[in-house]
């Protein structure tokens, strides 16, 4: 019989495989619609937009997420939407003083406002769902997201050519995409109404996520600065084939390892509250080897047949990037896969995020220092090397915070032995 986690994970691994299959498509047709300008200025607004998001709003819906009880979760959750839509505004304030003093364009402001709203909206909605366990709903709204981005921004950018018009379609897909989770929520949690939240609510969700403003912000500004350094260095046309190859890779990894998230690490959290440290050791040591066996099968893959197979799908002379920058790209998007969705979930299992903090400063100052070395005279190769660098820096802090892997279990024997075990891993 499969446990709860089990059918979970599967629910949340089939529709992350059909999202995954239209964020590629997309990506695909985008290289082919968009000129490279158009779509490099794409890839920096998506950018500035995830990271004003992460430090306004994200913060908050992971101190949710970890502190939700049961007995409350109506109350809560209000409490988390009312204090994220205060901060959308605030940040949707920034980003119209930045057009009003130039740092922006009027049109790029729009839309990247418009993808912070989204962005908000869809993740809020998500996270809820996640602590009631709707694993159909939040499977489907996965889903929606990433046809609703294909059905929309295609036509869109096809029409305009207009970088801040496809952020405003993606923006809107967000939105759309969140609406069968908020009808469960509705008909569930809130069945009753929407409980006013009490202040007290907020201020516990500010006390425990604080420093996730700055661990998360500086994670979202290290994910996205090798990009944003191409741009500052070079203009946005050689973004446009190294962000699409970036991007492909990523979403092919992220794949298992949001699945893993979603099931297992949900699983362990409730054995936690539970109090059933077997139960948690056991669910983490599952999600490790499954995201592990990933990884090397992932790299295995495109180390194999990812020059021929980006030759293939996007616009000529994309491919031609993918060749340098490659094996870095695999290695740093390894070691993000580990970080973020394994070693980096230890916040759900200790007091203090501060290793998570700790990590993302470590990411940050590494990315940013050997991209502003790199960059200048390297291109996208000095790009891919800081974009490594950065995420093997913050992999490290993970794991010299938990010395024997008392927190987050990590047995080498056991994972060799269980890759070792994988059919076409090793010859029979």
């Amino acid at each position: 019989m499969f446990s709860i986690s089990d059918r979970h994970a599967g629910i949340y691994l089939a529709t992350r495989i059909f999202a995954a299959a239209c964020n590629m498509l997309a990506l695909v047709l985008f290289t082919r619609l968009a000129a490279p300008a158009v779509f490099g200025d794409y890839l920096i607004g998506f950018a500035c937009a995830f990271v004003v998001y992460a430090i306004a709003v994200q913060w908050l819906l992971q101190a949710f997420f970890a502190r939700h009880a049961p007995a409350d979760a109506a109350r809560a959750a209000s409490a988390a939407l009312v204090a994220g839509g205060a901060l959308v505004a605030v940040a949707g304030a920034g980003l119209a003083l930045a057009a009003a003093t130039g740092l922006l364009s009027a049109a790029m402001a729009a839309g990247c406002i418009g993808l912070v709203i989204g962005l908000s909206v869809f993740f809020a909605m998500v996270e809820i769902g996640r602590t009631r366990l709707l694993a159909t709903a939040v499977g489907l709204a996965s889903v929606l997201r990433a046809a609703l981005v294909l059905a929309l921004g295609a036509p869109v950018l096809a029409l305009t050519q207009s970088a801040p018009a496809l952020l405003g379609a993606v923006a809107l897909a967000h939105v759309l995409a969140a609406l069968p989770v908020a009808a469960r929520l509705r008909a569930t949690l809130w069945a009753d109404g929407f409980p006013r939240p009490r202040r007290a609510d907020i201020a516990g969700l500010a006390r425990y996520g604080w420093p996730l403003v700055l661990s998360l912000g500086a994670a979202a500004l290290a994910l996205n600065l090798d990009r944003m350094l191409i741009g500052f260095f070079h203009g946005p046309e050689p973004v446009a084939a190294y962000g699409a190859v970036a991007d492909f890779i990523k979403q092919s990894f992220v794949l298992v390892g949001e699945a893993v998230a979603a099931a297992y690490v949900s699983a362990a959290k409730a054995a936690h509250g539970r109090a059933d440290a077997g139960g948690t050791r056991r669910a983490l040591e599952r999600a490790l080897v499954v995201l592990s066996l990933a990884c090397v099968l992932g790299a295995a893959f495109f180390l194999t047949l990812g020059d021929t197979l980006f030759a293939l799908l996007f616009a000529p002379g994309y491919g031609d990037a993918a060749r340098e920058v490659l094996p870095l790209l695999l290695a740093g998007t390894v070691c993000l896969v580990l970080r973020a969705y394994y070693f980096g979930q230890v916040i759900y299992f200790s007091r203090t995020a501060w290793a998570d903090v700790v990590s993302s400063a470590a990411m940050l100052a590494a990315t940013g220092l050997s991209g502003l070395l790199l960059v200048p005279p390297w291109g996208a190769a000095g790009a891919a090397l800081a974009f490594a660098a950065g995420q093997a820096a913050g992999l490290l802090v993970f794991v010299l915070a938990d010395p024997g892997g008392r927190l987050m279990p990590r047995d080498p024997r056991r994972l060799v032995r269980a890759i070792h075990r994988q059919p076409g891993v090793t010859p029979r």
